[in-house]
């Protein structure tokens, strides 16, 4: 089972040869992205602040697709790491697929939100994800093959 308990039926390598980089993979829609994507055959780097909590689904994704599946402590907000990841990623060859998966506002009801706080996660997600795509486009062009997904959140809990 997979995103909201449904399972989906992938072609075992529908994107074998293909390598996706899954940013906020640590819970929720990232990790579940992950799962599908190795499912369907996908070498994949799962990224979000804290590795820890990714290390147990990498090995996860082991066992739902050959790989190899790695974990990267990335940071969104921080457009030095963002730039650093960029360069290791197309160093280590292209990367096919990116799931530009942010995280939203602060938690709290939006009617209380200072319009600023509300405001300033979005535009440092969009920075990053603009980053990521201007870093990896060359990449996926030179490889003749590229896939841009953009999640972003409205709300959290």
């Amino acid at each position: 089972m997979d995103l909201l308990g449904h399972d989906f039926p992938f072609h075992p390598k529908a994107l074998a040869g293909r390598r996706a980089l899954i940013c906020g993979a640590s819970g929720g829609i990232g990790a579940a992205t992950a799962r599908m994507m190795a499912k369907a055959g996908a070498a994949t780097v799962v990224a979000a602040r804290s590795v820890d909590k990714l290390e147990a689904l990498v090995t996860e994704l082991g066992e739902l697709g050959p790989g190899p599946h790695t974990a990267m402590a990335l940071n969104l907000e921080d457009m030095d790491a963002v730039n650093a990841a960029v360069e290791s990623l197309v160093r280590d060859g292209p990367v096919h697929i990116l799931v530009n998966n942010a995280g939203g506002p602060p938690g709290g009801a939006l009617i209380d939100a200072d319009v600023n706080e509300f405001l300033a996660p979005f535009q440092r997600h969009l920075h990053a994800s603009h980053t990521l795509v201007k870093g990896l486009v060359p990449s996926m062009e030179k490889a003749g093959y590229g896939r841009i997904i953009q999640i972003i959140s409205t709300s959290v809990k």
